[in-house]
């Protein structure tokens, strides 16, 4: 489960000199809004308490080839690691 009022929203990120539209990983009390590439969006979008870790990346592997969907899993597991430990992810037991 995400931290409560965690979410994910598109904001314009200063990038090479000029704001480029980024999704962006937003929270309470946090003054940062760390860019994110769309994979991680959409994994982070997917944490409901309810879909495990297994759902969510099942979902975004779908249509994927094998190699591609087995470095998908491995990125999912690290992403979901960073996110716990700056706590993003508020519980893992939904997960």
């Amino acid at each position: 489960m995400l931290a409560d009022e965690t979410r994910v929203e598109r904001m314009p990120v200063l990038r090479d000199g000029e704001f480029v539209w980024r999704s962006v990983i937003t929270a309470p009390g946090r003054g940062d809004h760390p860019p994110i590439s769309p994979v991680v969006a959409q994994l982070v979008e997917a944490i409901d308490g309810q879909a495990t870790v297994a759902d969510i990346v099942a979902r975004n592997a779908a249509g994927l080839d094998a190699e591609t969907a087995d470095h998908l899993v491995e990125a999912a597991f690290r992403t979901i690691e960073i996110l716990y430990i700056d706590g993003i992810i508020a519980d893992l037991r939904g997960l």
